[in-house]
């Protein structure tokens, strides 16, 4: 993947009323969530969990962590509860094969890099349990992720900006939780990485972030139609996974948030694409939307990865992508024609921005695309 496209980029991930889901819940549940919301230093997560409590130095000591703590404050928005990292198993040497030989149905929801020479993707029903896959993408070494609390799905080098690319970080999931974000960990220094934008928050790296590689979630329909030959990653050994509780498909369409769960928003459920710091849209709309220097692609036929009653998908909610509108230097606007995207020189694209000539709108990394609990307050 060029620079370019690191730098521009991101995700679109259209499964937000979706992500309540599946959410780390173990402990007895006593202990109230507005206490628990309160820390020494008097600040306030912005998402609560019961079950869960303000971390600690000596906390996170019994726990087994020998991460570096200069600044206790820094923990002040890091929850723990019973659920350890042990409890989390990455999947790891996954196979793939092609999306129009895949057994999974269409509306699946499944995260994708669009790779100079390849496309990978990874179904989000094998990773609701797991979170963290350890693959790769065009040789260069990379974890696909996703919080099940927050519903952001994120795609990392095993590397930080500003180190060369022999470095490969041991990634894996902590358990622990900021701001209702999964915090990852490095195997090395035990530093916790926010998933969302992988900015190291505790710890010996402290401060530094990950390369982040441009990527979105749309559905396994949608990818097939744009790339038959897309690499998908078919479903891992059995292996333990943590003891959470899970609500339902229809749990997830209604929109309401469980008991447990306290956050400080307005409609906490709804899914929401923030284009910057003052630009938030809705994950449904119109299949294609100019917004500024943007251009925004929807798919609405995926579903929320929550099973429905059946154990099937669940409800469908909407899928989406960032890009940038211009080609070759211009600005261009992009609509639907006859079924197609289309832009104003009459060139067709893909819901992944290619075209036939061999073109690629890049995607955009400073988009966000997740639940309106996230905040984004960064």
């Amino acid at each position: 993947m060029t620079d370019g496209r690191r730098v521009v980029a991101l995700v679109g991930v259209g499964l937000a009323l979706a992500v309540m889901a599946w959410v780390i819940l173990r402990g007895d549940g006593s202990e109230d969530a507005g206490d628990a919301a309160k820390t020494a230093g008097g600040e306030r997560s912005s998402v609560e969990l019961r079950g869960y409590e303000p971390a600690t130095p000596a906390l996170l000591a019994a726990a087994g962590w020998r991460t570096e703590i200069a600044v206790p404050a820094a923990l002040a928005r890091v929850r723990i509860s019973s659920v350890s990292r042990d409890d989390f198993v990455p999947i790891r040497d996954p196979l793939h094969a092609r999306a129009d030989e895949t057994d999974l149905a269409p509306e699946e929801p499944v995260l994708i890099v669009r790779g100079e020479t390849e496309v990978r993707a990874w179904p989000l029903v094998w990773l609701l349990e797991r979170e963290l896959v350890v693959d790769e993408v065009d040789g260069i070494p990379l974890v696909a992720t996703f919080c099940s609390v927050c519903g952001t799905s994120r795609v990392w080098e095993r590397r930080t900006e500003g180190t060369e690319s022999g470095e490969t970080l041991e990634l894996r999931v902590s358990g622990l939780l900021m701001d209702g974000n999964s915090l990852l960990y490095d195997e090395a220094t035990e530093t916790l990485w926010r998933q969302d934008d992988g900015v190291a928050v505790v710890g010996a790296r402290a401060g530094e972030r990950l390369v982040e590689v441009p990527s979105f979630v749309l559905s396994l329909g949608a990818l097939r139609g744009a790339r038959a030959d897309a690499l998908v990653m078919q479903a891992p050994a059995p292996d333990r996974v943590p003891g959470v509780q899970m609500i339902s498909g229809e749990d997830v369409e209604a929109g309401i948030p469980p008991e447990w769960l306290q956050v400080a928003c307005e409609r906490p459920l709804e899914s929401v694409i923030r284009l910057d710091e003052t630009t938030v849209v809705p994950v449904t709309g119109p299949v294609v939307e100019n917004i500024g220097e943007w251009v925004i692609f929807r798919d609405s036929t995926m579903a929320s990865p929550f099973r429905g009653a059946q154990g099937g998908p669940g409800p469908r909610v909407g899928g989406a992508v960032v890009f940038g509108r211009r080609v070759e230097g211009r600005l261009g606007e992009l609509s639907v024609r006859e079924g197609e995207i289309v832009d104003d020189q009459g060139r067709a694209w893909s819901i992944l921005g290619e075209n036939k000539a061999g073109s690629s709108l890049s995607e955009r990394t400073q988009a966000r695309v997740g639940l309106r609990l996230a905040g984004w307050p960064r």
